[in-house]
């Protein structure tokens, strides 16, 4: 760092300055300064990468309130579970999506890939076609699952 001279009072007759070599104050106001122009160049990187974070959060956060509303039901024929993992099957030549959840663990629950479930889910039909046959893939999930108006044939219908 090279001795700079400061002016104080550009007012009077002859400007009275401090050198930094020469007084221990002012090497320490400058010291303090230049400490407070690093901070805040890494808090204006900081500050970016929050708000990249935060356009982020929003742009998903507007996407989940596009998404289509459960269908009308009965509050009686809705069940909200946790979905553990999504397989698929075929069974006479036609392919079968279920989903097993804490309470359907044994069989899984119905997954119809029509568009307004698959919307609802926010997944695609290719990633649905991409799992493999008859082995589960972890998909944790809070589901929404309908039931018929017997209490049966529960199907899902989307996130919960």
């Amino acid at each position: 760092m090279t001795p700079q001279a400061i002016t104080i009072n550009s007012k009077l007759p002859q400007p009275s300055a401090i050198q930094p070599a020469a007084d221990p104050v002012a090497q320490k106001v400058l010291a303090y300064l230049t400490r407070v122009g690093q901070l805040g160049a890494q808090n204006a990187q900081d500050v970016q990468r929050i708000e990249a974070k935060l356009d982020h959060l929003i742009a998903l956060l507007e996407a989940q309130a596009q998404r289509p509303a459960l269908p009308p039901a009965q509050a009686d024929n809705l069940i909200v579970d946790m979905a553990r993992c999504i397989y698929r099957t075929v069974a006479n030549g036609k392919m079968y999506w279920h989903v097993r959840t804490t309470r359907y663990a044994r069989h899984g629950v119905a997954l119809w890939p029509d568009p307004e479930t698959l919307a609802a889910l926010d997944i695609s039909e290719e990633w649905l076609k991409s799992l493999p046959f008859d082995r589960e893939t972890p998909w944790l999930h809070k589901v929404c699952i309908a039931l018929d108006a017997e209490g049966k044939k529960p199907k899902i219908i989307g996130l919960a």
